[in-house]
């Protein structure tokens, strides 16, 4: 499945798009820096999001 990973490291958010079907992705799960990010298949593997780095302000 394609799937698409945004991380935002100026606010410590990250969103991962999924499904996407005509021109659109039907999938959307969100989470902030922190929360581990389960990849799907044929990943299907899970990253740590605790370690990454934010923008100094």
């Amino acid at each position: 499945m394609r799937t698409l990973l945004v991380l935002d490291p100026r606010v410590g958010r990250w969103a991962l798009f999924a499904g996407p079907e005509s021109g659109a992705y039907s999938e959307l799960i969100e989470g902030v820096y922190g929360d581990p990010i389960v990849l799907l298949a044929p990943l299907a593997m899970s990253l740590d999001t605790a370690c990454l780095p934010l923008y100094d302000r």
